[in-house]
């Protein structure tokens, strides 16, 4: 059974330092730019910087799995438009490849529901062919794509 449990503080800035590096790493292979230049690009961009965004809309959830913390989540809500932005989902390595990720994603949606969120919205990057099909399979749909950080923007009606 999967569990998403509210972060303590230290989880959250564990989580958030991690989700932090990672999105640094990520970008900069997709546009082929130093993780410093990355970084400056967040700073001068502050709309689009995820780090800088309104942290009382953010849910953070640590992702439990028979009785161990195995990864989090990272949804933006914005409740006056009934949406919702899913930032991050990370579930360590020996746990991928075995349906958690979908069991996270289906409890996930059904947390926005509760929230009477309608429609959820994700970016992922190209070459995360497995996060691509997992979200297609449970519905997303293509929206858009940049060609700059090789990234698809994905959204689904709940």
């Amino acid at each position: 059974m999967i569990l998403l449990k509210e972060m303590t503080s230290d989880q959250f800035k564990q989580y958030g330092e991690f989700s932090y590096q990672n999105f640094l790493r990520e970008m900069s292979l997709a546009t082929s730019k130093k993780i410093e230049e990355v970084k400056v690009d967040l700073i001068e961009n502050d709309e689009k910087n995820p780090v800088t965004t309104n942290a009382k809309k953010d849910l953070w959830r640590v992702v439990e799995f028979e009785g161990k913390d195995i990864g989090y989540i990272w949804v933006q809500v914005d409740y006056d438009a009934h949406t919702a932005f899913g930032f991050d989902i990370f579930l360590s390595p020996e746990y991928r490849g075995k349906g958690l990720g979908r069991l996270v994603m289906r409890q996930g949606r059904e947390l926005l529901k509760e929230k009477e969120i309608k429609k959820v919205e994700i970016c992922v990057f190209h070459a995360n062919g497995v996060a691509r099909g997992l979200y297609e399979s449970l519905g997303f749909t293509e929206d858009s794509f940049n060609e700059e950080t090789q990234q698809y923007r994905l959204f689904m009606n709940i």
